[in-house]
């Protein structure tokens, strides 16, 4: 683990409707399609980066009337999977955290009202929750990383799954990468 505070705004600069509302989601050993099979997903479209994702997230919503939900799921280097989901919260459910956490998994979410969850699991035991980024309980779980730099939430989040997993989501990675996409009713309806 490492701790080399970078800039996380462009996350806010080029992703605003993603910036507003999402859950994204690194899991170390879970593929792409195994992810998506444990969440019984229903498959969808393949897309190539972030904006893609959003645009066939959208026109779910709209052809469903938010009755579904997209979830997409890209392999990266070192064996890790990162899950996207635009205005989405699989990752931060219990249901999914017990079916994705084999090694470790790093999750974090923001609603259309700012509140944001940030978990932290390995080997499928939790080692930090915590709300709306407090920093206590971060420091307390994580002393070898300080959250003071980070000017917002989603910063410091994105600054903290980079530290815990050593994935490094950069913009290049958004644009680039190669999503499988499923879709899984929304839970909560």
């Amino acid at each position: 683990m490492s701790d080399h505070p970078r800039d996380h705004s462009w996350f806010r600069i080029l992703y605003p409707s993603l910036q507003d509302a999402y859950c994204l989601t690194l899991v170390e050993g879970v593929p792409a399609r195994e992810l998506l099979r444990r969440a019984d997903a229903q498959s969808g479209p393949q897309a190539i980066g972030v904006d893609a994702v959003c645009d066939a997230a959208g026109d779910l919503e709209a052809e469903t009337d938010g009755e579904r939900m997209l979830v997409a799921a890209a392999d990266l280097a070192g064996g890790w999977t990162l899950a996207v989901e635009p205005n989405g919260y699989l990752g931060i459910r219990e249901e999914s955290i017990a079916a994705w956490a084999d090694t470790t998994l790093v999750s974090h979410f923001r609603n259309i009202n700012a509140r944001t969850r940030f978990c932290w699991y390995t080997d499928a035991t939790a080692r930090l929750v915590a709300e709306d980024m407090a920093p206590g309980p971060i420091s307390a779980a994580v002393p070898d990383f300080h959250p003071a730099p980070y000017p917002d939430k989603t910063e410091l989040a994105l600054a903290l799954a980079q530290h815990l997993t050593g994935v490094h989501l950069t913009p290049e990675l958004f644009e680039g990468a190669s999503f499988t996409t499923g879709t899984v009713d929304e839970p909560w309806n």
